[in-house]
């Protein structure tokens, strides 16, 4: 199950599962929020720098839905191969959901 934090100013989700990744993106698609995923791994130092920026940019934008797409908990699964994430960290910025990327 996805883990969620509502409190403003934290990453508000954490996806652990296709199916927690299709929730949230249908909810921003269904609000019209913005998502910014970042793709990392707790093996990856860059990834692991790169948490407090990210955790930043969630304090300064409460209107985007930040998500967290961590490999370790996503070994079995395909949401960045469905998103052709190549290397960890990456990051994706989604304007519109519906399905794809724009």
């Amino acid at each position: 199950m996805a883990e969620e934090q509502q409190q403003q100013g934290e990453v508000k989700s954490k996806v652990d599962s296709e199916e927690s990744w299709d929730l949230f993106t249908t909810q921003a698609d269904d609000r019209g929020c913005p998502v910014f995923v970042h793709f990392g791994a707790s093996w990856c130092v860059p990834s692991l720098a790169m948490n407090t920026c990210f955790q930043e940019l969630a304090n300064s934008y409460p209107d985007i839905l930040f998500l967290l797409v961590d490999d370790d908990d996503m070994r079995q699964e395909g949401v960045a191969s469905r998103m052709e994430v190549k290397a960890m960290p990456s990051f994706v910025l989604m304007k519109q959901w519906h399905g794809g990327v724009e």
